[in-house]
């Protein structure tokens, strides 16, 4: 009894400890390489490169949001 007592209070302690520090834990073990940059590629299709070039006309002053907004 006194056993399984131990072992209860460890997990619920390495729980709590897991819990608390898990931003620096994962911060610590988990690790970022860059594997390359993306290439770009020109557009081909014509309807899209006018109608691309016919939004960029319309707004002279974009800022980031418009930008993806065009994209999408």
């Amino acid at each position: 009894m006194k056993f399984i007592k131990r072992t209860i209070l460890t997990i619920l302690i390495l729980i709590a400890v897991g819990l608390l520090f898990r931003g620096w834990f994962y911060r610590h073990l988990i690790t970022y390489k860059s594997v390359g940059l993306r290439t770009n590629y020109a557009a081909t299709n014509e309807k899209l490169v006018d109608y691309i070039n016919a939004n960029i006309d319309k707004q002279a002053d974009t800022d980031i949001e418009q930008i993806i907004e065009l994209g999408l």
